[in-house]
């Protein structure tokens, strides 16, 4: 099964997705089901680099909640189905192993952000949404639901598109809640221009999440670019989660890789969930000080953006 995840395979993974659509209909909940359930997923929500990730494999391993792995991923038009043979055929399980790249998670039962499922449902230019289709809406709280229902636990989502997205997820789910990871800003900007070296080869282009208006920050120096992905980021999820009314809680990095268990006993009593007794062993990780130019600009930038708050 772990030819899958080889991404030379996505045309025959794409074949299989539209095979296994047709089977979806039979694990669907029904329109009058997916009205009358109740459905309030949890999403874990930030900036780039932040540290959603390794917060996603901590609940997804110690908390009984439900979550999308590299599997289920494969088969964003057939969730349902998916969520079946991951969990009562091949039965893969959370491991406490917190590797990852870039976000990319290893193995068929590692984290994955879900990003090709999100997408059939938000097709604008950027990754910000203010509405949704009607139609649209209707089938991403059936799938959610029927999701939930097959693996027989609150859902777990993390995908940081979904943080500039609350206002029609809000309008799609009853009462979900938005979970945003901050970080040092510093080490946030300087893990942003550390991927953007890895992915491109270059500093210059843009990576990862893209906001409202992408054209104005992208004409801006790259130390700018990189904060205008961290700071309107935290502000605009944090404006949207108050006038939507939503549950929005904030998770600091350094907290909670300082004491995994203590954050985890928090989210599972403000989610209603139970907790498992594993192993939480990791190690967490810190910017070095700034040895370019282009990092101390970041630096500074950082500096000065903290001290008008």
């Amino acid at each position: 099964m772990k030819w899958l995840l080889a991404d030379d395979n996505i045309d025959c993974v794409q074949k299989m997705n539209r095979l296994m659509s047709l089977i979806n209909e039979d694990f669907r909940v029904s329109g009058t089901e997916a009205v009358q359930s109740n459905c309030s997923p949890v999403f874990i929500v930030g900036s780039p680099r932040s540290g959603t990730t390794l917060l996603h494999q901590i609940m997804a391993i110690g908390l009984k909640i439900g979550y999308i792995n590299n599997f289920m991923a494969r088969f964003w038009r057939a969730p349902a189905v998916a969520a079946h043979i991951s969990r009562n055929r091949l039965r893969l399980r959370p491991s406490n192993h917190f590797y990852s790249k870039l976000g990319r998670t290893q193995g068929l039962e590692g984290v994955h952000e879900f990003g090709y499922f999100w997408n059939r449902f938000f097709r604008g230019e950027t990754d910000h949404a203010d509405d949704i289709l009607d139609e649209d809406a209707a089938v991403l709280r059936r799938e959610v639901i029927s999701m939930q229902r097959t693996l027989g636990m609150r859902k777990l989502f993390k995908n940081l598109t979904c943080g500039l997205r609350i206002r029609p997820l809000s309008k799609v789910f009853d009462e979900p809640v938005f979970i945003e990871v901050r970080r040092n800003p510093y080490s946030n900007a300087m893990a942003i221009l550390k991927a953007r070296r890895c992915y491109h080869g270059n500093e210059n282009r843009w990576w990862s999440l893209e906001p409202k208006n992408l054209n104005e920050p992208k004409r801006l120096p790259v130390h700018e670019q990189i904060a205008s992905q961290i700071f309107p980021v935290r502000r605009e999820i944090e404006t949207t989660a108050s006038e939507c009314k939503v549950r929005h809680i904030v998770l600091h990095y350094e907290d909670f890789c300082l004491d995994p268990d203590r954050a985890l006993e928090m989210l599972a009593k403000n989610l209603g969930v139970d907790r498992r007794r594993v192993d939480l062993s990791f190690e967490p990780r810190y910017a070095k000080p700034p040895r370019t130019e282009l990092e101390r600009k970041l630096y500074e930038l950082c500096k000065e953006k903290i001290a008008k708050k």
